[in-house]
C-alpha cells in the first residue's frame, strides 16, 4: 500500500516537473516576445537600415545581462574562453527564472518611455529583489506545500 502511494506520488511529482518546465519555456518565449515588440516599436527609430536594427536589440540583451550577471556575453565570454555556450547556458533556474521577470518588465518600462538609465536602475532593485526571494526558499519548503499524495487531494 505504502510502496503504491509513493509511486503515485513521485508520478504526480514527475508530471508537475513537466509541466513547470513547460511553463518555464513558454515564460521566457513569451517574455522575450514582448521585449521584442516593446523594442521594435519605441526604440528603433525609422531611420536605421535594416543592418543597423540588431544592434539596438543587442544593446537591450546587454543591457539585461550587465544587470543581473554583472557583465555584458562579449565581458563574460572573455573572461570563460574555454566555456561552451554563453551566461544564460550556465544560468541558475533562479537566474533564468528572474531574467525572464526582467525581460517582460523592461518591455513595460519601454512602453512607458522610461530611458535606458532609468530602466536600469529599475531593473536592477528588481532583480535584487527576487533573487534574494528566490533564495529563501528551498526546494524541500516547495515540495512540502505543493505536492501531496493522492489521499491529501481527496481530503
Amino acid at each position: 500500500m505504502l510502496r503504491k502511494r509513493v509511486k503515485e506520488r513521485d508520478k504526480e511529482i514527475c508530471r508537475l516537473k513537466e509541466e513547470n518546465e513547460f511553463l518555464e519555456e513558454a515564460s521566457v518565449f513569451f517574455a522575450a516576445s514582448c521585449r521584442k515588440d516593446a523594442i521594435k516599436d519605441n526604440l528603433i527609430p525609422p531611420d536605421l537600415t535594416p543592418a543597423q536594427v540588431p544592434y539596438t536589440y543587442a544593446n537591450e540583451t546587454d543591457m539585461l545581462n550587465a544587470v543581473l550577471f554583472g557583465r555584458t556575453a562579449k565581458q563574460w565570454k572573455d573572461e570563460n574562453p574555454t566555456v561552451k555556450g554563453n551566461m544564460r547556458d550556465v544560468a541558475t533556474l533562479n537566474q533564468l527564472l528572474v531574467l525572464a521577470n526582467l525581460e517582460s518588465y523592461n518591455a513595460v518600462l519601454i512602453n512607458q518611455g522610461k530611458n535606458q538609465k532609468e530602466r536600469m536602475e529599475l531593473l536592477w532593485q528588481l532583480a535584487v529583489q527576487q533573487l534574494q526571494t528566490l533564495e529563501t526558499v528551498s526546494l524541500n519548503n516547495l515540495q512540502n506545500s505543493m505536492f501531496f499524495t493522492v489521499e491529501d487531494k481527496r481530503k
